[in-house]
């Protein structure tokens, strides 16, 4: 039979599983035989400084971030690309040390919006994916339509870098 476990349920609805007095023991134990391990207790705590002090351009660009996503003003999504694609924008990203893990996403959003303001400039009406039958045609299914991948050999390098407008994404 099962024990039955102490929770907690936290502001944000999220239920914490507390452990048992034996869990907590062993617990303890695997953190005093850890010289590098601690716990953290009311004096870490009380010397503990927020995220907005330590680092402040970051905590910046996160909470305008959030205000952006909940206005409305972006919107996040979530989409496939072809290895290729993600090779093309990483390597453009650098990722060097100086660039974080996700600078290439923000290529991307870049070249995305500056796809859209090329299109808004030459047209009067958006084009519609609807094919004859009145089906959504979003273009090929198929991966291999998109080219190589970077494990068929794909060289990065010989890619030109993406067009980026200033304008468009900051």
């Amino acid at each position: 039979m099962c024990e039955q476990k102490d929770e907690v349920l936290t502001v944000d609805g999220i239920r914490i599983i507390l452990p048992t007095p034996e869990e907590d023991a062993e617990i303890n134990a695997q953190i005093a035989a850890d010289p590098d391990d601690f716990e953290l207790d009311d004096e870490w705590f009380a010397k503990a400084k927020p995220t907005s002090e330590l680092f402040p351009e970051i905590y910046r660009r996160a909470m305008q971030r959030k205000a952006d996503l909940e206005s409305g003003i972006l919107r996040q999504v979530y989409i496939t690309l072809p290895a290729s694609v993600v090779a093309y924008f990483k390597a453009q990203a650098g990722l060097d040390g100086e660039t974080d893990g996700t600078a290439w996403i923000g290529l991307i959003e870049q070249a995305l919006a500056a796809y859209v303001l090329e299109k808004q400039e030459g047209m009067a009406q958006p084009e519609i994916p609807w094919d004859e039958e009145g089906e959504e045609s979003f273009g090929p299914a198929d991966p291999a339509d998109f080219g190589p991948a970077e494990s068929e050999g794909l060289d990065v390098a010989e890619i030109p870098p993406a067009p980026v407008s200033r304008t468009a994404g900051g």
